[in-house]
């Protein structure tokens, strides 16, 4: 018989892997674009080496991405063995847990979306790039603050609750944000995301036609 627990352990270790390696890479490629509009090609051995790593994180972001969400989905369907739905959905701490996880998984989706559609160019054109900073890096802090309070709910001591302590949410109170604000924020983000890559869609078309006619 499998052990539900432990296959739930596997779910949030690659999780938290996966998004941890694919939020380190973004930061690598913010620090290479960065450099590379201010300072060039200056920098000698460090540039180089920076270039070289930047190249790396470019097919890394998008992988580990997809492993991160497809473990977020995987840990949540776990979770749900070891909480039964109908406890989970009379627990506060436990639906703020699948609020946040809602969040984490739509931001990195937004992200996976952008990357797939533009490819090689999802980190040359400025909008798209923008767009996955923004969604990979909202994405892995509501993975991080769900992860918090899985561990509060495993009874494990969290990095983040001096945070939550100095922020003032109780974590056990009935939902960090009412059931209609979080519908209504998960559909903006939603709509704001597709906008976004559609609008860059749409840009790209311009460009290209321009291209082309200048021909």
């Amino acid at each position: 018989m499998v052990d539900m627990s432990s296959f739930h352990s596997v779910t949030i270790e690659l999780h938290g892997g996966a998004l941890t390696l694919a939020a380190i890479c973004i930061g690598i490629k913010v620090i290479d674009i960065f450099w590379n509009r201010v300072l060039g090609d200056r920098g000698g051995k460090f540039r180089q080496g920076l270039k070289k790593a930047s190249e790396y994180s470019t097919p890394t972001i998008l992988l580990a991405s997809i492993f991160g969400v497809v473990g977020l989905v995987l840990s949540g369907i776990t979770g749900s063995y070891l909480i039964p739905v109908e406890t989970a959905a009379k627990s506060p701490i436990a639906l703020n847990k699948i609020m946040i996880a809602i969040f984490a998984t739509e931001f990195w989706t937004v992200m996976i979306a952008t990357n797939l559609i533009f490819w090689e160019e999802a980190w040359i054109r400025r909008q798209t790039a923008i767009v996955m900073v923004m969604s990979g890096g909202l994405g892995y802090v509501f993975s991080i603050m769900g992860g918090s309070i899985g561990g509060t709910m495993g009874g494990k001591v969290s990095i983040l609750e001096p945070v939550w302590e100095l922020l003032g949410v109780d974590l056990h109170s009935s939902w960090i944000l009412s059931s209609e604000i979080l519908v209504a924020l998960a559909a903006i983000v939603t709509v704001v995301g597709i906008l976004l890559v559609a609008y860059s869609v749409k840009l790209a078309e311009i460009v290209g036609s321009v291209r082309k006619v200048s021909d």
